[in-house]
């Protein structure tokens, strides 16, 4: 009996001295630490990050040490945003875990919601920026290529149709093409739209016609054959024509320069370019100058500067 007595009496003790202990010593300082963090949360609400991040250091729980550590990242992060340092602020903004939960969890929802948006801006920026870029390099690219079709054709015999408001630019001249056999491209304009047209020419004085329908481009490696389409007896149709004239006769070929382009691109890069005007009895084989090839290279040139800009420049 008196031993349950005794045991009975140490267990009171017990107690009462935890319950001493915990009102004495643990619950001020308990209260002690939130005052503590409650300061360094009043003093980032209030602007002061410095202070915030430089609060004196304090032996705390561990719970607690979390809680000031985050509050000094949250601190540190603000501070970064005031400077217009937003890399820092991002990184010490995602220092603080997804999950918390303390004392300034709503603004620090906030701020991460600051950061998408921020994010989002940066990207918009960037975005922007890049299409700037390609949009300028593009301007620019466009211009150059103007200035290079500008310089082709101002080099070049010119004739304005005051009718048709149609300008003309002949390599041959501004006048009629002349008597002989010869390789062309021409141009034409109007209203800012350009065509480019491939033009063939065989100037005979004979007797006898060729009445070509075929031609033949030849190089030492390879040939192309163009047929004439919708020609009728070598004659005419298809852009195929013939002409008598005071002193001889001519057989033209007159098309679309995308028609003879992969012809001309043949005989420009060849050895021994030759062009063979097939009829059905007769032929006549015209063999390339340098200065034909130099002719075909602008031409191609050209055409491909045009191509850029959709055989169109605004005025």
């Amino acid at each position: 009996m008196l031993k349950r007595k005794g045991i009975l009496f140490a267990a009171v003790i017990f107690v009462v001295s935890v319950f001493i202990y915990a009102i004495t010593v643990y619950m001020p300082k308990v209260n002690e630490e939130q005052d503590y963090l409650n300061e360094i949360a009043t003093a980032i609400k209030n602007g002061e990050y410095i202070k915030a991040i430089d609060y004196p250091e304090k032996v705390l729980s561990t719970e607690n040490q979390k809680e000031k550590n985050n509050l000094v990242f949250y601190a540190k992060a603000l501070d970064a945003k005031e400077k217009g340092n937003i890399s820092d602020y991002k990184y010490f903004l995602y220092r603080i875990p997804k999950e918390y939960k303390g004392r300034l969890n709503h603004e620090i929802k906030k701020s991460r919601e600051d950061v998408k948006n921020i994010i989002q801006e940066e990207k918009d920026k960037e975005r922007k920026a890049h299409e700037d870029k390609i949009r300028q390099e593009k301007q620019l690219e466009e211009q150059q290529t103007i200035a290079e079709i500008e310089r082709i054709l101002n080099n070049m015999p010119s004739k304005t149709d005051d009718v048709e408001k149609i300008t003309w630019y002949q390599p041959w001249g501004s006048n009629g093409y002349p008597a002989k056999d010869a390789i062309y491209w021409y141009v034409g304009e109007r209203n800012g739209e350009y065509w480019l047209r491939a033009f063939i020419v065989h100037f005979d004085d004979g007797i006898n016609w060729v009445f070509w329908d075929k031609v033949i481009f030849s190089t030492s490696n390879t040939n192309w054959i163009y047929n004439i389409e919708n020609c009728f007896a070598g004659q005419s149709g298809g852009g195929k024509d013939t002409q008598i004239v005071h002193g001889g006769k001519y057989e033209t070929l007159d098309v679309r320069f995308s028609d003879l382009e992969r012809g001309y691109k043949l005989l420009a890069t060849g050895k021994n370019p030759i062009i063979r005007l097939q009829g059905r009895d007769r032929h006549h084989d015209y063999y390339l100058t340098s200065a034909d090839i130099n002719l075909l290279n602008t031409g191609i040139y050209l055409n491909e500067q045009l191509k850029k800009l959709n055989y169109r420049i605004s005025k």
